[in-house]
């Protein structure tokens, strides 16, 4: 209940408040960073240097380059799941993200079932990433299901260059109840 005075008018108003709006710093559910729970690393196709997603004392890190004058398509994934979705109505995945060169976008994914090949599983975006900073992504679109899978995808198609990633303080959060 409410209860708003202006210009000497008192007016009540009832209803009902999004829990973000009360709470507007989601519940740490899951602590991808510095907790026991850490993504997948999956590579569907790498470069000749073999570049993948590795993780050092927190941070997530992928770098695309191959070498000079070289262009080679890679696929990498972070992968996290499955989470049972029962009783949750909203889900934000949080991180802190450094890009260098700036051609290779991070796409964040979700996926009601995980084949254990990202290529060969039907994944939603929620969002695409293009450029450094913090990020508090709505994954509420994600909120059904037993089997929920979260995923960062870096694909780059080798025409254009690539980018250097790095993932930190990354959390799996809930205004509500957690997966």
């Amino acid at each position: 209940l409410w209860y708003c005075k202006s210009n000497s008018r008192a007016r009540t108003i009832s209803g009902t408040v999004d829990a973000a709006e009360c709470d507007p710093a989601a519940n740490t559910c899951f602590d991808l960073s510095a907790g026991p729970d850490l993504f997948e690393s999956v590579t569907v196709q790498t470069n000749s240097d073999m570049d993948v997603w590795t993780e050092s004392s927190g941070t997530y890190s992928m770098n695309g380059f191959c070498g000079g004058g070289c262009a080679e398509q890679v696929e990498t994934w972070l992968v996290f799941g499955p989470l049972d979705m029962t009783g949750v109505t909203d889900l934000v995945l949080e991180f802190d993200a450094t890009e260098s060169f700036g051609t290779t976008d991070l796409n964040i994914n979700y996926a009601g079932a995980y084949s254990g090949c990202p290529s060969s599983t039907t994944w939603f975006t929620a969002q695409t990433i293009t450029d450094a900073g913090f990020y508090s992504i709505d994954l509420s679109a994600a909120a059904t299901g037993t089997d929920v899978y979260i995923a960062v995808e870096y694909n780059d198609d080798d025409a254009d260059g690539y980018s250097s990633w790095s993932l930190s303080n990354v959390s799996l959060g809930a205004f509500g109840s957690c997966p």
